[in-house]
Protein backbone atom coordinates (compact mmCIF):
# COMPACT_ATOMS: atom_id res chain seq x y z
CA UNK A 1 0.00 0.00 0.00
CA UNK A 2 1.32 3.41 -0.67
CA UNK A 3 -0.26 6.43 0.32
CA UNK A 4 -1.78 8.28 -2.61
CA UNK A 5 -2.76 12.43 -3.26
CA UNK A 6 -5.96 13.29 -5.55
CA UNK A 7 -4.83 17.78 -6.27
CA UNK A 8 -7.74 19.86 -6.57
CA UNK A 9 -8.88 23.47 -7.47
CA UNK A 10 -10.93 24.66 -4.28
CA UNK A 11 -12.67 27.82 -7.15
CA UNK A 12 -13.17 25.29 -9.58
CA UNK A 13 -13.93 21.92 -8.58
CA UNK A 14 -15.81 22.64 -5.35
CA UNK A 15 -19.39 23.69 -5.20
CA UNK A 16 -19.26 26.55 -3.64
CA UNK A 17 -15.28 27.69 -3.77
CA UNK A 18 -14.63 26.59 -0.18
CA UNK A 19 -13.63 23.74 1.78
CA UNK A 20 -14.61 22.87 5.35
CA UNK A 21 -11.96 19.74 6.31
CA UNK A 22 -14.24 17.99 8.79
CA UNK A 23 -17.23 18.18 6.57
CA UNK A 24 -15.45 17.05 3.49
CA UNK A 25 -13.85 14.39 5.95
CA UNK A 26 -16.79 12.81 6.87
CA UNK A 27 -18.47 13.06 3.03
CA UNK A 28 -15.34 11.08 1.99
CA UNK A 29 -15.34 8.88 4.64
CA UNK A 30 -19.47 7.71 4.34
CA UNK A 31 -19.10 8.02 0.35
CA UNK A 32 -18.78 4.43 -1.37
CA UNK A 33 -14.90 4.72 -1.73
CA UNK A 34 -13.16 1.61 -0.36
CA UNK A 35 -9.54 2.86 0.11
CA UNK A 36 -9.48 4.67 3.32
CA UNK A 37 -8.76 7.93 3.83
CA UNK A 38 -5.21 9.37 4.89
CA UNK A 39 -5.60 13.23 5.30
CA UNK A 40 -6.76 16.49 3.50
CA UNK A 41 -4.58 19.58 3.13
CA UNK A 42 -5.55 22.78 1.39
CA UNK A 43 -2.58 25.31 0.34
CA UNK A 44 -4.46 28.70 -1.29
CA UNK A 45 -6.59 27.65 -4.00
CA UNK A 46 -5.32 24.22 -3.57
CA UNK A 47 -7.02 20.97 -2.13
CA UNK A 48 -4.88 17.60 -1.68
CA UNK A 49 -6.93 14.32 -0.81
CA UNK A 50 -4.56 12.12 0.06
CA UNK A 51 -5.52 8.03 0.41
CA UNK A 52 -4.38 5.05 2.06
CA UNK A 53 -3.30 3.74 -0.73
CA UNK A 54 -4.55 4.15 -5.21
CA UNK A 55 -8.09 4.21 -5.70
CA UNK A 56 -10.14 2.06 -8.51
CA UNK A 57 -11.20 4.10 -11.44
CA UNK A 58 -14.14 4.40 -10.37
CA UNK A 59 -13.58 5.19 -6.60
CA UNK A 60 -11.76 8.38 -8.40
CA UNK A 61 -14.81 9.69 -10.04
CA UNK A 62 -16.42 9.59 -6.95
CA UNK A 63 -14.20 11.36 -5.01
CA UNK A 64 -13.68 14.11 -8.19
CA UNK A 65 -17.52 13.68 -9.28
CA UNK A 66 -19.65 13.35 -6.39
CA UNK A 67 -17.23 14.22 -2.91
CA UNK A 68 -15.50 17.11 -4.24
CA UNK A 69 -18.09 18.30 -6.76
CA UNK A 70 -20.84 18.10 -3.89
CA UNK A 71 -19.10 19.77 -1.16
CA UNK A 72 -20.57 22.46 0.25
CA UNK A 73 -17.72 24.14 2.37
CA UNK A 74 -20.00 24.88 5.39
CA UNK A 75 -19.78 22.71 8.81
CA UNK A 76 -22.67 20.12 8.61
CA UNK A 77 -21.58 17.89 11.78
CA UNK A 78 -23.09 18.35 14.96
CA UNK A 79 -21.43 17.86 17.62
CA UNK A 80 -23.30 14.80 19.67
CA UNK A 81 -24.77 16.39 22.64
CA UNK A 82 -26.08 14.53 26.18
CA UNK A 83 -28.12 16.25 28.63
CA UNK A 84 -29.18 15.31 31.75
CA UNK A 85 -32.79 15.15 32.95
CA UNK A 86 -32.47 19.19 34.13
CA UNK A 87 -30.99 19.49 29.99
CA UNK A 88 -27.74 19.75 31.21
CA UNK A 89 -24.75 18.90 28.80
CA UNK A 90 -22.79 15.72 29.55
CA UNK A 91 -19.39 16.03 29.14
CA UNK A 92 -16.92 13.35 28.93
CA UNK A 93 -13.45 12.64 28.16
CA UNK A 94 -12.80 11.46 24.90
CA UNK A 95 -11.23 8.13 24.78
CA UNK A 96 -10.33 7.76 20.81
CA UNK A 97 -10.87 8.80 17.51
CA UNK A 98 -13.96 9.05 15.97
CA UNK A 99 -14.96 5.68 14.21
CA UNK A 100 -11.87 3.73 16.01
CA UNK A 101 -12.53 0.61 17.80
CA UNK A 102 -10.77 -0.79 20.57
CA UNK A 103 -8.75 -4.36 20.20
CA UNK A 104 -7.08 -6.64 22.32
CA UNK A 105 -4.66 -8.23 20.24
CA UNK A 106 -3.05 -11.69 21.33
CA UNK A 107 0.75 -12.65 19.89
CA UNK A 108 2.00 -16.24 21.23
CA UNK A 109 5.29 -16.73 20.32
CA UNK A 110 8.22 -19.15 21.24
CA UNK A 111 12.18 -18.48 20.65
CA UNK A 112 14.22 -19.71 18.79
CA UNK A 113 11.76 -21.52 17.18
CA UNK A 114 10.50 -21.87 13.50
CA UNK A 115 7.17 -21.47 12.95
CA UNK A 116 6.45 -20.21 16.74
CA UNK A 117 4.70 -17.04 15.93
CA UNK A 118 0.71 -17.37 16.26
CA UNK A 119 -2.02 -14.73 15.53
CA UNK A 120 -5.25 -15.52 14.59
CA UNK A 121 -8.47 -13.38 13.87
CA UNK A 122 -12.12 -14.52 15.30
CA UNK A 123 -12.28 -16.79 12.10
CA UNK A 124 -8.87 -18.75 12.65
CA UNK A 125 -6.86 -16.46 9.97
CA UNK A 126 -3.71 -15.52 10.48
CA UNK A 127 -3.95 -11.56 10.91
CA UNK A 128 -0.85 -11.70 8.34
CA UNK A 129 0.83 -8.44 9.78
CA UNK A 130 3.63 -10.22 11.70
CA UNK A 131 6.71 -11.27 10.60
CA UNK A 132 9.43 -13.65 13.17
CA UNK A 133 13.69 -13.18 11.95
CA UNK A 134 16.23 -14.92 14.34
CA UNK A 135 19.62 -14.30 14.77
CA UNK A 136 23.03 -15.66 15.98
CA UNK A 137 25.59 -13.78 18.98
CA UNK A 138 27.44 -11.78 16.14
CA UNK A 139 23.86 -10.28 15.97
CA UNK A 140 23.55 -11.75 11.76
CA UNK A 141 20.36 -13.13 10.93
CA UNK A 142 20.08 -17.16 10.52
CA UNK A 143 18.00 -17.63 7.06
CA UNK A 144 18.70 -21.21 6.28
CA UNK A 145 15.37 -22.37 7.64
CA UNK A 146 16.49 -25.07 9.79
CA UNK A 147 15.24 -25.88 13.25
CA UNK A 148 18.88 -27.65 13.98
CA UNK A 149 20.55 -23.67 13.44
CA UNK A 150 18.37 -21.79 15.45
CA UNK A 151 19.05 -24.69 18.14
CA UNK A 152 22.46 -24.18 18.06
CA UNK A 153 23.25 -20.55 17.20
CA UNK A 154 19.81 -18.87 17.69
CA UNK A 155 20.51 -16.07 20.72
CA UNK A 156 18.04 -13.43 19.64
CA UNK A 157 14.20 -13.42 18.21
CA UNK A 158 12.38 -11.01 16.99
CA UNK A 159 8.61 -10.51 16.15
CA UNK A 160 7.58 -7.22 13.72
CA UNK A 161 4.45 -6.01 13.79
CA UNK A 162 3.32 -4.11 11.03
CA UNK A 163 -0.34 -3.20 10.34
CA UNK A 164 -1.49 -1.14 7.34
CA UNK A 165 -3.82 1.21 9.44
CA UNK A 166 -2.77 3.69 12.23
CA UNK A 167 -3.09 2.59 15.81
CA UNK A 168 -3.24 4.49 19.28
CA UNK A 169 -1.55 2.07 21.56
CA UNK A 170 -2.53 2.31 24.88
CA UNK A 171 -0.54 -0.60 26.71
CA UNK A 172 -0.19 -4.46 26.79
CA UNK A 173 0.67 -7.21 29.12
CA UNK A 174 2.91 -10.52 29.21
CA UNK A 175 2.17 -13.79 30.81
CA UNK A 176 4.61 -16.73 30.71
CA UNK A 177 3.50 -20.51 32.19
CA UNK A 178 6.86 -21.46 32.98
CA UNK A 179 10.23 -19.65 34.44
CA UNK A 180 13.17 -19.96 33.20
CA UNK A 181 16.79 -20.37 34.87
CA UNK A 182 18.59 -18.40 32.54
CA UNK A 183 18.25 -14.59 31.51
CA UNK A 184 15.74 -14.39 28.93
CA UNK A 185 14.93 -10.28 28.37
CA UNK A 186 12.39 -8.59 26.11
CA UNK A 187 12.34 -4.92 24.94
CA UNK A 188 9.55 -3.41 22.89
CA UNK A 189 10.22 -0.24 20.14
CA UNK A 190 8.33 1.45 17.98
CA UNK A 191 8.37 3.58 15.00
CA UNK A 192 10.17 3.61 11.66
CA UNK A 193 12.07 0.88 12.92
CA UNK A 194 13.46 0.71 9.31
CA UNK A 195 15.45 3.32 9.55
CA UNK A 196 17.85 2.28 12.63
CA UNK A 197 17.28 2.94 16.40
CA UNK A 198 17.14 7.00 16.08
CA UNK A 199 13.63 6.22 14.49
CA UNK A 200 12.11 4.47 17.40
CA UNK A 201 10.73 4.91 20.53
CA UNK A 202 11.11 2.15 23.31
CA UNK A 203 8.43 1.44 25.28
CA UNK A 204 9.57 -1.79 27.54
CA UNK A 205 13.25 -2.12 28.47
CA UNK A 206 14.82 -5.13 29.10
CA UNK A 207 12.01 -7.33 30.98
CA UNK A 208 13.80 -10.52 32.58
CA UNK A 209 11.54 -12.96 32.75
CA UNK A 210 13.89 -15.06 34.89
CA UNK A 211 12.02 -12.42 37.77
CA UNK A 212 8.18 -13.35 37.00
CA UNK A 213 6.56 -16.71 38.88
CA UNK A 214 4.82 -19.19 36.51
CA UNK A 215 1.79 -17.39 35.43
CA UNK A 216 2.88 -14.01 36.49
CA UNK A 217 2.14 -11.61 33.93
CA UNK A 218 4.06 -8.29 33.46
CA UNK A 219 1.34 -5.17 33.00
CA UNK A 220 2.49 -2.12 31.38
CA UNK A 221 -0.05 1.35 31.02
CA UNK A 222 1.12 4.10 29.02
CA UNK A 223 -1.35 6.06 31.06
CA UNK A 224 -1.76 8.32 27.97
CA UNK A 225 -1.95 6.59 24.51
CA UNK A 226 0.66 6.87 21.85
CA UNK A 227 -0.31 7.27 18.19
CA UNK A 228 1.34 5.22 15.34
CA UNK A 229 0.57 6.20 12.27
CA UNK A 230 1.14 4.15 8.82
CA UNK A 231 2.53 6.87 7.41
CA UNK A 232 4.17 10.38 8.46
CA UNK A 233 4.76 13.04 6.19
CA UNK A 234 8.72 13.30 4.92
CA UNK A 235 8.98 9.81 6.18
CA UNK A 236 9.86 6.86 3.32
CA UNK A 237 8.64 3.95 5.53
CA UNK A 238 6.02 2.77 7.28
CA UNK A 239 6.22 4.59 11.04
CA UNK A 240 3.98 1.97 12.80
CA UNK A 241 5.85 -0.63 13.24
CA UNK A 242 6.34 -2.56 16.66
CA UNK A 243 9.23 -5.23 17.11
CA UNK A 244 9.14 -7.49 20.57
CA UNK A 245 12.81 -8.21 20.72
CA UNK A 246 13.71 -11.15 22.98
CA UNK A 247 17.27 -12.33 23.79
CA UNK A 248 17.95 -15.64 25.69
CA UNK A 249 20.49 -18.53 25.31
CA UNK A 250 21.42 -20.54 22.00
CA UNK A 251 18.56 -22.42 20.74
CA UNK A 252 16.99 -21.94 24.29
CA UNK A 253 12.73 -22.15 23.52
CA UNK A 254 10.70 -20.25 26.26
CA UNK A 255 6.61 -19.33 25.26
CA UNK A 256 5.50 -16.08 25.99
CA UNK A 257 2.03 -14.62 25.56
CA UNK A 258 1.28 -10.88 24.34
CA UNK A 259 -1.44 -9.39 24.62
CA UNK A 260 -1.42 -5.69 23.14
CA UNK A 261 -4.13 -2.87 23.63
CA UNK A 262 -5.16 -0.33 21.30
CA UNK A 263 -7.28 1.60 19.15
CA UNK A 264 -7.36 0.72 15.71
CA UNK A 265 -9.33 2.39 12.54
Amino acid sequence: MAVTKYSYTISTDTANAKVDLASLKDEYETSAIVIALDRIETSGDDLDIYTKDALSGGDETILGDTVVANHQGEATIEPDVEVDDDGRQIVKAATTYKGWRYLAHVIEMETAKIGGCFSNDFQSIARGDFTMKFYDDQDVEITSGLQADLDSDCVKTVITFQPTYDFDLIGGNVHQHTTPTENVRMWVVAGAVDLGPAYVKEFVGGLNFKFLGVNEQIETDGRAGARLNYSTPGVPVPTNKMQYIVTHPAGHHHEIMIVMEYFRQ
